[in-house]
Parts: structure tokens; C-alpha cells; sequence
């Protein structure tokens, strides 16, 4: 029971001191890791690109060409992160644009086809038209186009909804991405130094058992410095 109690405790100092490690190293050193995850993935992707030929040219020497492409695809990268930013920015913000036309336009054709009458109203309808005076094939014709025309022109204006918002969404990406490019620096430098302070305010939370007005003071506390220490870095090396 006792060794059960020590390895209990022995895994949360070790969790502890993993989340404040992580915590000071997003809170102060954002940008680098960005550039480095930036660096991993690219030359993870150049070197996949060049195992893929494989197929066509066995031998040692693709490895060899897939480990050189792979280190020059990371240092272009991490050289140039700013376009992985702005290529991320464009996805990201395209996605979430078009995904609400998306849904509205989706919604609009499933009521519509959730509108359309079953058997038995269609007939219900027929007879009332019948009973009006209307002849039978007048009186199918006129409720069945009805309908369609109803539902014609819902889809169609789904469908004009859906282009509209692949045109918003379009100039939204562009918009974010040039963003992107301007201020993609402190974009980065926030938001990892924001995920940092959270980090070193749970390592405080569980060391010191704090109450939560000094656990967002920490927080906050944490998220300028890091940020300031990181942008004054950034300035010092455009000197």
C-alpha cells in the first residue's frame, strides 16, 4: 500500500514539473517552438515525398535523397514559417466561413424535402382541387408542380447561398492570411504565451492550492511577461 501511495505521488510531482516545464517554455520561447514544430512537419513531409518514389527507383540512395530533401524542406520551413502561417490562416478561416453557409444551406434543402407532402396529402390535395370543378390530369398537374416549384426554388436559393458564401469566404481567407503575414509574429507570441501562463497557473494551482483571483493574476502575470520578453526579442534581432 505504501509503495501504491509513493508511485501515486512520485507521478504528480513528475506531472507537475512536466506541466511547468512546458508552461515556461511556451510562456518564453513561443516563437521558437512554432518554428521548430514548423521545421519537424516540413521535413517529415519533404521526406515522405521522396520515399514515395520508391516504387519507380529502388535503392539506397532514396533514403539518402529523402533524409537531404527532408532537412532542406525544414530549414525552408523554419526560414520561411510565415507562409505555413499563411497557408494555415487561409484553411482555418475558409473552413469556418463556408462551414456556416454550409449548414444554413443544408438546413434549407432538409426542410424543404421534410415540407413535401406525403401520399395521402398529395391525394387530400388532388380531391379538393377535383372538387373545385378541376378534370383529373389538371388537377395532378397543378398540385405536383406546385410542389415542385416550391422546392425548385428553396434548393436553388440553397445553392445561391452556398456560392455566396464560397465568394465570403474567399475574401475572408485572404483577408486572414495577409493578417497573418503582417502580424503573424505576435499572433504567435500570444497565443503561446497565453497557453504557457495557463500552464505555470495550473503548476501553481497544484503546488499552492491557490484560490481563483490569484490563479488568473498569475495567469495574467505570466502571459505579459512572456509575451513582452518575447517581442522585445523579436525587436532586438530587427536591429
Amino acid at each position: 500500500m505504501s509503495e501504491i501511495i509513493k508511485f501515486t505521488a512520485d507521478a504528480g510531482v513528475t506531472a507537475a514539473a512536466v506541466i511547468l516545464l512546458m508552461g515556461l517554455a511556451f510562456c518564453f520561447l513561443g516563437l521558437k517552438i512554432f518554428k521548430g514544430v514548423q521545421f519537424v512537419v516540413c521535413a517529415v513531409l519533404g521526406g515522405m515525398l521522396v520515399l514515395n518514389l520508391r516504387t519507380i527507383f529502388p535503392g539506397e540512395w532514396v533514403y539518402i535523397a529523402a533524409g537531404a530533401v527532408g532537412i532542406c524542406a525544414g530549414l525552408l520551413g523554419m526560414k520561411k514559417y510565415k507562409a505555413g502561417l499563411f497557408i494555415a490562416s487561409f484553411i482555418c478561416t475558409y473552413a469556418a466561413v463556408i462551414s456556416g453557409f454550409a449548414k444554413s444551406a443544408y438546413m434549407k434543402v432538409k426542410l424543404t424535402v421534410e415540407a413535401i407532402p406525403d401520399a395521402p396529402t398529395l391525394f387530400t390535395l388532388w380531391w379538393m382541387k377535383m372538387q373545385k370543378g378541376g378534370d383529373m390530369a389538371g388537377a395532378a398537374g397543378e398540385v405536383i408542380g406546385a410542389q415542385a416549384d416550391e422546392a425548385v426554388g428553396n434548393i436553388s436559393a440553397a445553392v445561391n447561398m452556398l456560392q455566396r458564401g464560397m465568394a465570403i469566404a474567399l475574401i475572408a481567407a485572404i483577408i486572414a492570411g495577409v493578417l497573418a503575414l503582417l502580424v503573424g509574429d505576435y499572433i504567435i507570441i500570444f497565443f503561446t504565451a497565453a497557453l504557457g501562463a495557463v500552464l505555470i497557473a495550473d503548476f501553481a494551482e497544484r503546488a499552492f492550492t491557490l484560490n481563483a483571483d490569484m490563479y488568473f493574476i498569475i495567469m495574467g502575470v505570466a502571459a505579459l511577461v512572456g509575451a513582452a520578453l518575447q517581442i522585445t526579442e523579436i525587436k532586438k534581432k530587427k536591429k
